[in-house]
């Protein structure tokens, strides 16, 4: 794993007085010097974590002469560096290079109750509590053996479910962060506190963001917003100096894309031109301009660097320049050259990144940075333009979202011809196979599938719920086929075939699913009901179930509640479950999520937990795999101390096999100020 730590230095330290997201308030830290006066600065045991010349994170330490105390006075991480395990490393590396029998210690404001967990899983104590300037801090020390022996355990790879659970908690984290900031806001500290705000709201979208991309990998990057709070800054403070210009021509619409990777990549690009600037020995000056043509959005990135040779800049048998992979950051001689193409060739075949041969040149870096540009952007999407001497151009188009169009059109006509006309239909006059039965159970959830987004093209003008409710009605038997076409013939949209095909899904869906009713029993083929559902890959599926019987309805999350199917299953709701599940129903990393509505009091909440495991029980029995994980949902009303435990992750194993002693460990205390608080479903 590449070592991303170094020492902190003074210019080091200068730069990070400058990045706001880094620069964190005195607001809630005590002076250094608090304990022990006769504490100085220890570089030496400070650290930055800096990639591609990003600084995401540093550890700022205090230490008396003799190096037996150490102060953790700052230990910050960049909002673009939350969950890369910084804080965790910075840790690590101090354990290793202090003497066994240091003594060290921080403090931590009383509010922020998760480092102190964090500080405490890492061998940390709590000492004692101290007010300064009328904030209550949390004393916490712990030798260093301590330290080494608890950094000594490896902490498992999370889970999917895991990480879910980890998102939400660290996002409510923030939250009240934030809420405990707005309450100590006032004249005197308006603009320690604020700056400070500023940047845990960045961390928590940031957060966030890095969640859906690892969910749903595209979808809308505001690309001025991402220049603006990312890659402008970075520039800024580089130690290279360089002016930064940026040009906005018009209303710049949303890209489509991976957030993430879009901030890494244009990082590497700012990176590189850095680089080629410094060696080029003058006053930089990137241009950044940014640019909405018809289909997409034109990125142009300049800079006054060294350039590139106009051999390096010729396409390889791959289609990529022929200085991807092989650094544009420092030229090599032409004699280095023969011999890094030569070995490239012997090793590769053709050239390739230089991750080996860069061991032997250690000078010319790893040129990962161009290849993860090209691999970001497409290498179809980008044109590099360059003058040795005189600096590059980079031309990079970013797709827009895709809008209701022809094609989009299209598209829904070729899907409602597969159900109409290219899919053979099923002989209803046999009796059919637990083969032919299965395809014609996956076939009717794609079908549904298509049934919710023809109801979503609707919510332009409607609310898609009451849509829904009014299908679902008419699925269940309650409205008749005439009623749902004067209703349809109601709805307001653009394209009239949506009407039709609308219509004509709804009867078709209705006629499918009676026929299952009469030929597909629950109990030999719920599984693959249920499991049909996975195919839905892209979207959340909520459902609620009837843990005694397996009996369930599902719908896409934005479609529907849950108690909106209650009605239906015929049972009051303190007897159901609501659950939701994404992507593969087999794959044991993507969770269910079960729950229920409300718990009125600690007896109750056993009983609703004992409920949840009749669900798991049954989840198995019909096919869905004991290793799949599992986490619960908030209750949406809970009267009483004790509500399911939102925090934690098993398996349906795991639970389906928990004996009634041990229900308690799945729950929780909830705070004092919600007991008897509302949660929306």
């Amino acid at each position: 794993m590449i070592d991303f730590i170094q020492k902190l230095t003074p210019a080091l330290e200068e730069r990070i007085q400058r990045n706001h997201s880094l620069n964190i308030d005195t607001f809630i830290i005590p002076s250094p010097y608090i304990k022990d006066e006769a504490l100085e600065k220890d570089y030496e045991h400070s650290y930055v974590w800096e990639e591609e010349g990003e600084i995401l994170g540093y550890l700022l330490v205090y230490s008396n002469p003799e190096r037996t105390r150490f102060h953790l006075y700052k230990q910050v991480t960049s909002p673009f560096g939350r969950g890369k395990g910084i804080g965790s490393a910075f840790i690590r590396r101090l354990a290793s290079e202090v003497r066994s029998d240091a003594l060290l210690y921080l403090y931590i404001w009383e509010k922020q109750q998760e480092a102190v967990l964090f500080f405490a899983k890492k061998g940390f104590a709590v000492l004692d509590r101290i007010v300064y300037r009328g904030l209550v801090f949390i004393h916490m020390v712990c030798r260093a053996s301590d330290l080494k022996d608890a950094e000594g355990v490896e902490e498992s790879t999370s889970s999917f479910a895991e990480e879910l659970g980890k998102t939400r908690h660290d996002a409510r984290k923030t939250i009240r962060l934030l809420s405990d900031m707005v309450d100590r806001l006032s004249i005197d500290n308006c603009h320690k506190i604020i700056e400070d705000i500023n940047r845990e709201t960045t961390a928590l979208i940031n957060m966030l963001n890095a969640y859906r991309d690892s969910v749903e990998r595209y979808h809308e990057v505001n690309i001025k917003t991402l220049l603006l709070e990312r890659i402008l800054p970075f520039i800024e403070l580089s130690p290279v100096p360089c002016d930064v210009h940026l040009r906005v021509k018009g209303r710049i619409p949303e890209a489509y894309g991976p957030y993430l990777d879009y901030g890494r990549a244009l990082i590497n690009l700012a990176s590189n031109a850095l680089d080629a600037i410094k060696e080029a020995g003058r006053r930089g000056r990137i241009t950044i301009e940014l640019k909405e043509e018809k289909d997409h959005i034109l990125l142009t990135f300049m800079d006054n660097g060294v350039g590139i040779e106009p051999e390096r800049l010729t396409l390889r048998e791959d289609g990529l320049p022929m200085f991807v992979g092989r650094t544009t950051k420092t030229r090599p001689s032409p004699s280095e050259s023969r011999i890094l193409m030569e070995e490239a060739k012997q090793s590769f075949g053709f050239y390739t990144d230089n991750r080996t041969v860069s061991q032997k040149l250690p000078s010319q870096g790893q040129g990962i940075g161009t290849r993860q540009i090209f691999a970001v952007f497409g290498k179809e999407n980008i044109r590099v333009e360059s003058r040795v001497g005189k600096g590059t151009r980079w031309r990079i188009r970013l797709p827009k979202k895709p809008k209701g169009d022809s094609s989009f059109l299209q598209e829904y006509e070729l899907r409602y011809r597969e159900f109409t006309e290219l899919t053979e239909q099923l002989d209803r006059n046999t009796v059919p196979s637990r083969s032919v039965l299965g395809s014609f159970i996956w076939r009717l959830r794609k079908m549904e599938v298509f049934l919710w987004d023809l109801i979503l093209h609707f919510s332009r003008y409607h609310n898609i719920r009451e849509i829904f409710r009014t299908f679902l009605s008419f699925q269940q038997g309650y409205m008749v086929a005439e009623g749902l076409r004067e209703y349809v013939d109601s709805l307001r949209t653009e394209h009239a075939e949506f009407r039709d095909w609308l219509f004509d899904m709804a009867v078709r869906v209705r006629d499918d699913q009676e026929y299952l009713e009469n030929h597909a029993p629950l109990s030999e083929y719920g599984g693959i009901l249920f499991k049909s559902y996975g195919q839905a890959t892209d979207r959340t599926v909520i459902f609620t179930m009837d843990p005694a019987t397996g009996r369930f309805m599902a719908t896409d999350r934005k479609l529907a509640e849950h108690l909106d199917f209650v009605p239906y299953l015929k049972k009051s709701r303190e007897d159901l479950l609501r659950g939701e599940f994404s992507g593969d129903v087999s794959d044991p990393k993507r969770p269910i999520m079960l729950g229920v509505w409300t718990v009125l009091g600690e007896e109750d909440a056993l009983g609703k937990v004992a409920l949840v495991r009749e669900g798991a029980r049954m989840l198995i029995r019909m096919g869905v795999k004991r290793e799949k994980r599992l986490g619960f949902y908030a209750s949406t009303f809970v009267q009483g101390a004790m509500d399911l435990n939102t925090y934690i992750t098993l398996t349906l194993g795991e639970l389906a096999d928990m004996k009634d002693s041990e229900l308690e460990h799945c729950l929780v205390c909830v705070e004092e100020e919600w007991v008897g608080g509302i949660s929306s479903d």
